[in-house]
């Protein structure tokens, strides 16, 4: 196992010229491959609801990520330039238009070409705020990445498939520092006299609507080892 990023929940986000641009708020993953595409940053407000309106959510794509530890999470660009990143929203688009035969996408006339490779993360993200009103296709790379993305906010319920039970919340998020694929789940159990517990990414069998299912026996769960923080 390489070098772990701790995303810890509401972990100080700094950019790399040393300015706290936000709280880390939720990690966006592939569950095909349990591979981290970005970070959710919280940027304030950071008063207390209702009253203050919502906070400001930014979307920051894991390679602007330097690295995680207990205390915060460094990025590698600027406070300017991390103020230039899109905002967060739920990333769900219409598929790209295909042939009669239902198998590629059609082709564009020439002088949509040069328009159709503008096209980038970005632009599909403003993309979605009117998909529903106008109907907007995205290119096929873009959709097929986006069909796919989960989003993990903290303390997120862990329940079991069977016997249909809640084992815990999710805490914080260990990630393989070279391959960006989440190595565990720390799982917080318990009320008052709560522990933290490590949950290899192995036994987790979905990530659905603001829920992480996995299936564990009971041996498993009684065995699962306890988490301790550096520092």
């Amino acid at each position: 196992m390489g070098m772990l990023d701790n995303l810890r929940h509401d972990a100080p986000v700094l950019s790399s010229d040393g300015a706290e641009v936000g709280k880390l708020h939720a990690v966006v993953v592939d569950p095909r491959d349990d591979e981290v595409t970005h970070i959710v940053v919280n940027a304030g407000p950071h008063f207390p609801s209702p009253g203050f309106g919502a906070p400001k959510l930014v979307s920051v794509p894991i390679g602007q990520m330097d690295g995680a530890e207990e205390r915060d999470v460094v990025l590698r660009c600027s406070e300017a330039e991390f103020a230039a990143l899109a905002s967060y929203v739920e990333r769900d688009f219409l598929p790209p238009p295909e042939d009669e035969a239902g198998s590629a996408p059609q082709r564009e006339p020439e002088g949509l070409l040069p328009i159709r490779r503008m096209w980038d993360a970005a632009t599909a993200l403003a993309a979605s705020f009117g998909q529903q009103l106008v109907g907007i296709p995205v290119p096929r790379e873009t959709f097929q990445v986006a069909r796919f993305e989960r989003q993990i906010v903290y303390d997120s319920p862990v329940w079991r498939l069977e016997p249909h039970q809640q084992i815990g919340e999710v805490e914080r998020v260990l990630v393989n520092h070279d391959s960006d694929e989440i190595e565990a789940l720390v799982v917080r159990r318990g009320g008052l006299f709560s522990e933290d517990v490590v949950l290899p990414i192995e036994y987790v069998t979905e990530i659905l609507d603001g829920m992480v299912r996995v299936e564990l026996s009971d041996a498993q769960v009684a065995a699962l080892a306890r988490f301790e923080a550096d520092g």
